[in-house]
């Protein structure tokens, strides 16, 4: 398995050699969930879905169903959250605590559950 560290860590500051060039593409960090809002379409409550859902009377979340049966997942009146459900596991949080859920795997690994990681 490859280590668990950014490309800054691992490659760039390892890195003799480096150098820069100017482009002009946009960019964004797509290692959150706040970069996923950016990129995908919203609709007009803020709200970014994908996969099978059902959203109703809610605002400002991003919600993804990653399960590859024929679950659908559902929410009613939520407001900035990022509900994500696989096939191993659900994560419920606020948009603010997103970048926490480093927390939550230290939490499942402490557990022993590094099966649905």
């Amino acid at each position: 398995t490859m280590p668990d560290i950014s490309i800054d860590y691992g490659v760039m500051e390892r890195a003799k050699n480096v150098f820069v060039v100017p482009a002009s593409f946009p960019w964004d960090d797509v290692g959150s969930w706040d970069a996923l809002e950016r990129m995908q379409p919203q609709d007009t409550d803020h709200i970014v879905v994908q996969g099978t859902t059902v959203v109703l009377e809610s605002s400002g979340s991003v919600v993804v169903n990653a399960h590859s049966g024929g679950h659908v997942v559902t929410a009613v009146g939520i407001e900035d959250l990022v509900v994500v459900v696989t096939n191993e596991a659900t994560m419920v949080c606020k948009k603010d605590n997103a970048q926490d859920v480093k927390k939550i795997v230290a939490a499942l690994r402490a557990r022993g559950r590094d099966d649905v990681l």
